[in-house]
C-alpha cells in the first residue's frame, strides 16, 4: 500500500510537470531527459573462474530516451559520449531554466562518472547502461558475461505487467577488467524474470 502511494505521487509529479511545460509552451523533450529519480543502490559483483569480471552500481535513473549501452575505454571517450547524449556529467551546456541539468550534474551518478580518471582506464574499462520502461518497473542486472566477441548485459524486470502508467529509468555503471573486453563490443538485452519481490535489496527496498 505504501509503495502504491509513493508511485501515485511520482505519477502525479510527472503529470504536473508535463502540464506545466505544455501550458507555458516549452519543449518538454528538451528537458525531460535530465530529470531523475532519487535513489542510489549499491549492486552486485560477479566472478567467473575465480576472478572478478565486473563490479556494478545502480544509480538514479537519467531520463535518456532510449535503451542504451556503451563500452568506454578512456576518459576522452567518456567525455565524448556524455556530449553526444547531451548528458551534463562534466559540464552544463546551453540554457538550464528549470535547473534540471544542474540536478543531474550534482547527482551522485555524475560525481561517480567524473571520478574516473586515466589511471582507472589503464586497468579497467567502463560500461554505461541506460534502460527506459514505459511503466514503473523495478530492475536489476541479471547477468553480465562474455559471449564470443560481445560483453552481454542482461537487465531484468518482473514478468507481470505494471499497472502504474509512468516512465521508469535505470542507470547502471559497470567497471570491467580491461583485458577481458579487449576488441569486444557491448550488447544490451532486456528480460522478464520473476516477481516484484525478487527485486528487493538487502534493506527490503525495491530497485526502482
Amino acid at each position: 500500500m505504501k509503495q502504491i502511494k509513493i508511485f501515485s505521487v511520482i505519477t502525479c509529479f510527472f503529470l504536473i510537470v508535463g502540464l506545466f511545460f505544455a501550458f507555458y509552451g516549452c519543449d518538454v523533450s528538451s528537458y525531460e531527459k535530465h530529470i531523475g529519480f532519487s535513489y542510489v543502490v549499491a549492486y552486485a559483483e560477479s566472478s567467473a573462474g575465480g576472478e572478478a569480471i565486473y563490479d556494478s552500481h545502480q544509480f538514479s535513473g537519467v531520463l535518456i530516451d532510449e535503451n542504451c549501452i556503451e563500452l568506454i575505454r578512456s576518459k576522452q571517450e567518456l567525455i565524448e559520449f556524455s556530449d553526444e547524449k547531451d548528458l551534463p556529467f562534466f559540464e552544463i551546456k546551453g540554457e538550464d531554466r528549470y535547473h534540471m541539468k544542474q540536478h543531474i550534474y550534482d547527482s551522485e551518478l555524475s560525481q561517480k562518472i567524473r571520478s574516473y580518471d586515466e589511471a582507472f582506464f589503464n586497468e579497467k574499462s567502463l560500461v554505461l547502461v541506460f534502460v527506459m520502461f514505459p511503466n514503473v518497473y523495478p530492475a536489476k542486472i541479471d547477468t553480465a558475461s562474455i559471449e564470443g566477441e560481445e560483453f552481454v548485459v542482461k537487465v531484468a524486470r518482473p514478468e507481470a505487467d505494471s499497472y502504474l502508467d509512468a516512465l521508469s529509468h535505470h542507470t547502471f555503471v559497470i567497471e570491467v577488467d580491461k583485458k577481458s573486453v579487449e576488441n569486444k563490443s557491448a550488447q544490451l538485452t532486456i528480460v522478464k524474470k520473476g516477481t516484484k519481490d525478487d527485486y528487493l535489496d538487502e534493506n527490503g527496498k525495491y530497485y526502482w
